[in-house]
C-alpha cells in the first residue's frame, strides 16, 4: 500500500470515513477519492516495474476484478453526466480517483461514490457467482472513503500526478523498503540537505506548513487551525520544524489521527542515527521524513531565532509550488 493507506485499521479509522464539516458536497468542486478493498475481497491489480537511467518506472496489471472496477469508473460519466474523471488508479487494495464535479446538482458526492462501488459489487457478483465474497452477499469495499478538496491553484495537477505515481510509490515500498529508512543527501532548491525517511513526502500532493505565532490575530490563527484541519481529515502531510508548544500539539493531533509530517531539524544526524520510538513507528510506515543540516554538531546548543527563521522559511518552501529537489541513489534520480 502506498504512504496513506498502510494498515487496515488505518483504512476502516473513523478519520478515513470524516467527512469535511464545513464543505458544500453537492458544489462545483474536484476531489481525491480513495476507497479500499474489504476484508477477503480478491486483489484488484498487481504492480510490476523497474528503475532505469531515467528513474523509477511502474504500472499496474489488472486482475479480473480490477478489470471490472476500471470498467465501471470509466462508465461514471454516463450515469453521471456532471461528474468528469481527470484520473484514477486500481491499486491491488484501494482505488484512486479524481472526480471533477462540473455543476452544482442535487446528489452529493458521498451517494456518487456509494452508487459506484455498489456498480462494481454488482458486477462482480454477475460476473462470479460462486465466489465466496458473492455467496456471503458481502461488497467489494469496505465501509466509505476517503476524500481530499481541491482549495487552492496547481492542487488538481498535484492530485492528478499522486494518482498517476501511485504504482511506482508501492512499486518502492514493496521492492526497495531502504529507499524510506535510510539517511541521506538531498537538493532542495539548491541547498545540500539530509534527510531520513520517506523521502517520497516530498512529492505529496498536499503539504500544509505548520506555524504558531504569538504574532497571529485571531482570524490569522482560526484560518491557519482551519488548513491544519482539513489536511489532518484527509491524511495529509504537516511540515514544520514543531519548535513551540502549539507547533507540537498540532504534530501530536496529525499523528494520532494518521497523518503524515516532514519534520525540519536544527542539527544534522549522527553518523549511526537511526530514529526510536514513535518516529521509528512513523518512519516504518512511511509518515515521516526528518530533514537537517548536511553537517552535524556534537556539542549541545541552543537553537538562535535566525535558526528558527531558517528553519520555518525551509518549511514553507517545502509546502509551496516552488519546491525543486534532486534525489539520486548510486549516480541515478529516483
Amino acid at each position: 500500500m502506498d504512504e496513506n493507506h498502510n494498515a487496515e485499521e488505518q483504512r476502516q479509522s473513523s478519520s478515513f470515513l470524516r467527512r469535511a464539516r464545513w464543505h458544500d458536497y453537492t458544489s462545483r468542486c474536484i476531489y481525491l477519492v480513495t476507497f479500499s478493498a474489504a476484508k477477503g475481497a480478491p486483489a484488484f491489480s498487481a504492480v510490476r516495474g523497474e528503475i532505469t537511467p531515467d528513474g523509477v518506472k511502474a504500472e499496474t496489471d489488472l486482475f479480473p476484478v480490477g478489470a471490472i472496477i476500471d470498467r465501471e469508473l470509466n462508465r461514471i460519466p454516463e450515469y453521471y453526466p456532471f461528474v468528469n474523471i481527470l484520473a484514477y488508479s486500481v491499486m491491488p487494495d484501494h482505488v484512486h480517483v479524481v472526480l471533477f464535479v462540473e455543476k452544482a446538482n442535487a446528489m452529493p458526492l458521498p451517494r456518487v461514490v456509494a452508487a459506484v462501488k455498489a456498480r462494481c459489487t454488482g458486477a462482480y457478483r454477475e460476473a462470479f457467482p460462486e465466489s465466496s465474497l458473492t455467496l456471503a452477499g458481502e461488497s467489494l469495499f469496505t465501509k466509505g472513503f476517503n476524500d481530499r478538496i481541491v482549495s487552492k491553484s496547481g492542487q488538481a495537477e498535484a492530485f492528478c500526478r499522486y494518482v498517476n505515481d501511485n504504482p511506482k510509490r508501492l512499486y518502492l515500498r514493496k521492492n526497495h523498503p531502504e529507499f524510506f529508512n535510510r539517511c541521506r543527501l538531498i537538493s532542495v532548491n539548491g541547498r545540500q540537505l539530509a534527510a531520513y525517511g520517506n523521502l517520497l513526502l516530498l512529492r505529496h500532493c498536499a503539504k500544509s506548513v505548520v506555524k504558531v505565532s504569538r504574532s497571529f490575530s485571531a482570524e490569522e490563527t482560526a484560518a491557519a487551525e482551519r488548513v491544519w484541519s482539513e489536511a489532518i481529515r484527509s491524511h495529509g502531510v504537516l511540515v514544520s520544524p514543531f519548535i513551540s508548544e502549539g507547533e507540537k500539539a498540532v504534530r501530536n493531533l496529525a499523528v494520532d489521527n494518521s497523518a503524515s509530517i516532514i519534520h525540519i531539524l536544527p542539527n544534522g544526524f549522527p553518523e549511526r542515527f537511526k530514529p526510536s520510538g514513535r518516529e521509528f513507528v512513523l518512519c516504518q510506515e512511511g509518515r515521516l521524513l526528518l530533514i537537517a543540516p548536511v553537517e552535524f554538531r556534537s556539542r549541545r546548543f541552543i537553537v538562535s531565532r535566525e535558526q528558527c527563521l531558517e528553519m520555518n522559511e525551509l518549511a514553507e518552501l517545502i509546502a509551496s509550488d516552488r519546491l525543486a529537489f534532486n534525489i539520486r541513489r548510486n549516480g541515478k534520480p529516483i
